[in-house]
């Protein structure tokens, strides 16, 4: 019985014949005599071998892409304070997503920050905050800001206008 094994050549793939001979695959006949038969036995492994090339750099460049993109978005972060500047306490800071019109909210605690993070930064954002009856001036962040890291300080001074 003749053993074969592919071996890469250049950029060929090729068959050892009994007598250790390279043969060209295209040329490679199987024990049968059948060159079809042998060349769909060879091609299988390097068919695969190329699947799963493009699975790997496939899934590799998802991940750099996302890691691009993480490395993109911003936060914004900063401090709830009253008219004479202390921070409030249990202040709710208010977060709208201008594309999507979606609100995310945050409690400031006992030193009044608050931090928002993981924002686009190709969308607009509206940020205001309000504390009883009084409410902060609201504040746009435009997507045209490229700073990752932004500081608002939310002075909450005016009174709620009642709808």
């Amino acid at each position: 019985m003749n053993s074969r094994r592919a071996t890469r050549d250049g950029a060929a793939f090729s068959l050892h014949s009994p007598s250790h001979q390279t043969v060209p695959l295209w040329q490679a006949e199987s024990a049968t005599g059948s060159p079809s038969k042998c060349r769909s036995f060879v091609s299988v492994p390097g068919a695969l071998a190329a699947v799963l090339l493009c699975l790997l750099l496939g899934i590799s460049a998802p991940s750099a892409l996302a890691r691009q993109h993480q490395a993109q978005l911003r936060a914004v972060r900063g401090v709830v304070v009253n008219s004479s500047g202390t921070p409030i306490s249990g202040a709710v800071v208010y977060l709208k997503n201008m594309k999507t019109l979606s609100i995310r909210t945050y409690i400031a605690p006992s030193n009044g920050r608050y931090r928002f993070s993981g924002l686009d930064p190709n969308v607009d954002y509206e940020i205001h905050a309000e504390h009883e009856n009084l409410i902060s001036q609201s504040h746009t962040i435009s997507n045209f800001d490229s700073n990752p890291d932004i500081v608002i300080v939310l002075k909450v001074d005016r009174k709620r206008s009642s709808h």
